[in-house]
C-alpha cells in the first residue's frame, strides 16, 4: 500500500505538522535557486540582427567560433548559459569553460557541454542553451568558448538592458571564426550562477533533515 499524506502525518498531532512545514519553508528559501542570478549579459541582435558571424566547415558543417575572456573577483558557481543563436536540422553546439592561465597548483579547470540546437524559423534566432550545470569556478580568469551554427551580430539592439551581478568582469571578445572578423564584436550571451559562498554544503541538507527529525520527535513527546 502507498502511504498518503493522511496517514504520514497521522501519528504526528497538528504540532508536529506545523513543525514539519515550517523547516520545509526553511528548506526551500535556504536552497540556491537552480538558475542562480544573471552573472554576464551581451545583447542579443537589433536591426542588424541578420548579419551572422562568418562560420568554419567542420565536420558538423559550417560553425561560428566565438569566445569571451573574463574575471572572476570570488569563486561562483555557474548554473546556466544561453546563447542567441540558430540551428538547423541535427544541429549542436558547444559552450566550454575553461582557465585562463594553470594556477600555481597546477589546476587547469575545464568544463565543457555539447547540446542540440532548434531551427529558428521567420526570426533570425531565438535564446538557447543549457541548464542544472554545476561548474564551480575560483577566482581566475577564464575563457568561454561556444561553437554553433548560426549566431547574429549583436549590434544595434534596442531594448531594456537586465540588470547584471558584478560577479564576473568582461575582458575582451573573440571572434574565431575568420581572421579578417572583428575580434571584440560582441554577440548574445547570458550566463547564470551564484557565489560558491552562497552553495550549500551536502552536509547541510544532512543536518537539516536531523533538525527535522529531532522536532518531531519533541512534538510527539
Amino acid at each position: 500500500m502507498i502511504p498518503t499524506s493522511r496517514f504520514l502525518f497521522l501519528n504526528f498531532g497538528r504540532r508536529s505538522c506545523a513543525v514539519l512545514v515550517a523547516l520545509i519553508a526553511v528548506f526551500s528559501t535556504t536552497v540556491v535557486s537552480e538558475a542562480g542570478e544573471l552573472l554576464l549579459y551581451s545583447a542579443p541582435g537589433g536591426p542588424m540582427e541578420y548579419n551572422y558571424f562568418d562560420g568554419v566547415l567542420t565536420d558538423h558543417g559550417f560553425e561560428t567560433e566565438l569566445g569571451v575572456t573574463f574575471e572572476v573577483p570570488e569563486g561562483i558557481r555557474i548554473q546556466k548559459i544561453e546563447a542567441w543563436m540558430n540551428g538547423g536540422k541535427g544541429s549542436t553546439a558547444n559552450f566550454s569553460v575553461g582557465l585562463l592561465h594553470i594556477s600555481d597548483e597546477g589546476l587547469a579547470t575545464y568544463f565543457s557541454k555539447t547540446f542540440p540546437v532548434d531551427h529558428v524559423i521567420d526570426a533570425p534566432a531565438k535564446w538557447q542553451g543549457v541548464d542544472s550545470l554545476k561548474w564551480d569556478l575560483p577566482p581566475g580568469e577564464y575563457w568561454f568558448s561556444m561553437s554553433a551554427p548560426d549566431v547574429p551580430i549583436g549590434y544595434g539592439y534596442h531594448g531594456p538592458i537586465p540588470k547584471v551581478a558584478s560577479l564576473i568582469n568582461v575582458i575582451d571578445y573573440e571572434d574565431y571564426s575568420q581572421p579578417g572578423n572583428i575580434p571584440w564584436a560582441p554577440f548574445g550571451l547570458k550566463v547564470y550562477g551564484t557565489p560558491l559562498s552562497a552553495v550549500p554544503e551536502p552536509s547541510f541538507y544532512g543536518l537539516l533533515g536531523s533538525a527535522g527529525l529531532l522536532a518531531l520527535a519533541a512534538t510527539r513527546r
